[in-house]
């Protein structure tokens, strides 16, 4: 061995998305570039009181308390940013 650290292949990284979206430990929601939802995990539907499918149709901003709107849309900007 090397000791040089190894890229996970796009398989092992797929992989491991979908196992984190389907725990049930963490709420996790997944954005269009404008900010709406496409899909969100069933912690997220439990956390935020609604089905899924009421979700998937809301923008970012609705599900965010409104103090925090400010910093989640600049957090958001940068990610895009970033690529």
């Amino acid at each position: 061995m090397s000791g040089q650290p190894v890229e996970p292949s796009e398989s092992s990284s797929v992989a491991a998305f979908r196992a984190l979206f389907a725990q049930e430990v963490f709420g996790v929601g997944r954005l269009y570039t404008s900010g709406r939802l496409f899909s969100v995990n069933e912690r997220l539907a439990r956390m935020l009181g609604s089905p899924a499918e009421e979700l998937v149709c809301l923008a970012r901003a609705d599900i965010v308390h409104p103090n925090d709107r400010v910093a989640t849309r600049q957090s958001l900007a940068s990610l895009l940013e970033q690529g």
